[in-house]
């Protein structure tokens, strides 16, 4: 490419995570995990600022809505367990009550209002979330549910589904295609 132009000098964070919301806007994540504070920063490319929106939180990971105004985000407490996810919409997060999942096991619907996540029945006590995770040290059995980050409501869509991975979700929320970590089979659920 030509006319290079550098936005960021000296960056003196390690293992992260870029992601592009919109069109000027770069996330800036730290790697998650449980055993270290993560953050999230935002660059304005077009008119280079640089703005910290979360800092300090344990095992963070962010999924951002397809209109790429807001995010939910999970984190994990200072041991490395009871994740718990939020919604960040307009400058504050709100959590979503008794919804116990990480980011990755989750997917935006097109409407930027809905979620479906996965959500583990429970997870081991002696686990380093997200690291163990990760590391693929154990299985989960999820429930899918629909949650709606404006309101709040939750629905049950499916029940006992596997260890969840890799959602991906139809543009017409129709078809939902996700993997089975254990298996790495691929599946589809007709939602409509």
């Amino acid at each position: 490419g030509k006319n290079q132009k550098t936005l960021i000098g000296e960056f003196k964070l390690r293992d992260i995570i870029l992601k592009w919301p919109k069109t000027n806007q770069i996330a800036i994540i730290s790697k998650p995990s449980g055993l270290a504070p993560g953050g999230l920063w935002i660059l304005d490319a077009g008119a280079l600022k640089f703005a910290k929106l979360m800092d300090n939180m344990p095992g963070l990971e962010a999924l951002f809505s397809p209109s790429g105004d807001d995010f939910i985000y999970s984190s994990v407490d200072q041991n490395g367990r009871n994740p718990k996810i939020a919604v960040y919409r307009k400058g504050a997060s709100k959590n979503i009550a008794n919804i116990s999942t990480l980011v990755d096991k989750c997917v935006w619907a097109g409407d930027s209002i809905n979620i479906y996540c996965a959500v583990p029945a429970s997870w081991p006590d002696s686990s380093a979330l997200p690291d163990d995770y990760y590391k693929n040290a154990f299985a989960t059995m999820d429930n899918f549910w629909k949650i709606n980050t404006e309101t709040g409501e939750k629905n049950l869509v499916f029940q006992n589904m596997g260890d969840v991975s890799n959602i991906e979700l139809s543009p017409d929320g129709s078809v939902m295609i996700f993997k089975d970590r254990n298996s790495g089979f691929l599946y589809q659920l007709n939602l409509k």
